[in-house]
């Protein structure tokens, strides 16, 4: 009985160490996450306000920027399935390259439009704080403000990071309290409620919003 409760012993002091180990690896992995998707917000923020600011580019010079950026930095096939909500499945599978590149075509739009108020002058997007969403350490929020030159906070905004291996991209961007890529979800299912779910009516009203 000794040699039993001994065992027992030693295997549950075991136990015991492997998960505070456990316990003690996934802050340190969501911290080195956190510092990466920090970074990435940091690193767009000021490419965006320094097209933005740039008064000898011309509108279109702008989106095309933009849109280069974010070609690089936002997973725009996760964004657009997102939108979709309950229709992704009516998606023909023959459409979605065009689907996904009409759903660039207005987040760029959109962002440019939420920013294009500040054009031609100097201000800066900050990063204050990173928290995990969830529990699988595959989200994280990145918070931070648009300061005037002037160091005055004009608006908020957060950026939503997915992580998918070694790469982080952004999935959403909110400014002053709203999320870019929920409010396409809200805007297209309701189209396609009152539309009985129509698809080609939805890509059809996505070409003519992108002059595509």
């Amino acid at each position: 009985m000794r040699t039993t409760f001994s065992r027992r012993c030693v295997l549950t002091a075991l136990a015991g160490v492997l998960v505070a180990g456990l316990t003690l690896s996934f802050p340190s992995t969501a911290s080195a996450s956190c510092a990466i998707a920090t970074a990435k917000a940091t690193a767009l923020g000021k490419q965006v306000t320094d097209i933005v600011a740039n008064s000898s580019l011309s509108s279109g010079e702008r989106i095309a920027r933009f849109r280069s950026i974010f070609q690089k930095n936002a997973n725009f096939p996760v964004m657009a399935r997102f939108a979709l909500g309950k229709y992704w499945k009516k998606l023909p599978t023959s459409q979605r390259k065009e689907y996904y590149k009409l759903v660039e075509s207005l987040v760029v739009r959109v962002l440019f439009g939420q920013l294009q108020s500040f054009a031609g002058q100097k201000y800066s997007i900050t990063t204050q704080r990173c928290l995990p969403k969830g529990t699988k350490g595959r989200e994280f929020y990145v918070e931070g403000s648009v300061l005037n030159a002037n160091g005055k906070v004009m608006t908020s905004v957060k950026w939503w990071f997915l992580k998918s291996g070694n790469s982080m991209k952004l999935f959403d961007f909110q400014v002053a309290g709203i999320w870019l890529t929920q409010q396409k979800r809200d805007e297209f299912v309701s189209f396609l409620n009152v539309r009985s779910g129509n698809i080609s009516l939805l890509l059809a009203d996505l070409r003519r919003r992108t002059g595509a």
